[in-house]
């Protein structure tokens, strides 16, 4: 079919448009890429450590109690963060999508592994996934890694990402270590290799070893 001499003009703008619109993908995919997982937002790049101290206030930040939350877990029971009061509790936000988050997982798991026989340690992994990609979380875990096998540690869905906004998350991997009061003792933004973790756990697990 022979295109007229009135719709080729047309024809050239469809085509421009679409050319403008791949480069913008081009350009933009790198910068939503950093965006998800860019370090938490306000607290800067580094990592923050406590002195130790009373709690001043409730909020997530170093010092500050823990905000409080329910979730439910891939099999539907509820998960709070208050259940684990007495325990030092590793609060760590993921998603099946992030890279980040996947290189780090097993680190988790081992000193999870390490350290939950005491009964004073727990990890708790809080999946920002949306409920589409949350149906994949179970076989995510259970999949695991080849050098743990599957994860073990409690994980709790936050598909519509309310505790995510209330910790104020800007991207993942993103951590909380919580001593056994509720309060925060060290923020880490970003994904951590063994030593880091190791150096941000003792904030609640003083007597941890290398």
């Amino acid at each position: 079919m022979k295109v007229s001499e009135a719709a080729r003009p047309l024809a050239r703008v469809g085509r421009s448009r679409w050319i403008v619109g791949a480069l913008l993908l081009v350009v933009v995919a790198p910068v939503l890429w950093y965006v998800v997982t860019r370090p938490i937002g306000g607290q800067g790049a580094m990592a923050l450590q406590s002195q130790g101290g009373d709690a001043k206030g409730v909020g997530p930040r170093v010092d500050y109690e823990a905000p409080n939350f329910r979730l439910k877990d891939a099999s539907g029971q509820t998960v709070e963060l208050k259940q684990f009061r007495g325990k030092a509790v590793l609060l760590n936000f993921w998603a099946t999508w992030c890279i980040p988050c996947r290189d780090e997982m097993p680190e988790m798991e081992q000193l999870y592994r390490q350290l939950k026989d005491s009964g004073s340690f727990v990890v708790l992994a809080v999946s920002i996934d949306s409920e589409a990609a949350a149906r994949d979380v179970p076989e995510y875990l259970k999949a695991g890694d080849p050098k743990v096998g599957s994860y073990t540690f409690p994980v709790a869905l936050d598909s519509k990402q309310e505790v995510a906004r209330a910790y104020r998350l800007g991207g993942v991997p993103a951590s909380f270590f919580i001593d056994g009061k509720g309060i925060i003792r060290a923020v880490q933004p970003g994904a951590m290799n063994h030593q880091t973790l190791l150096e941000r756990a003792r904030s609640i697990v003083p007597s941890l070893s290398s």
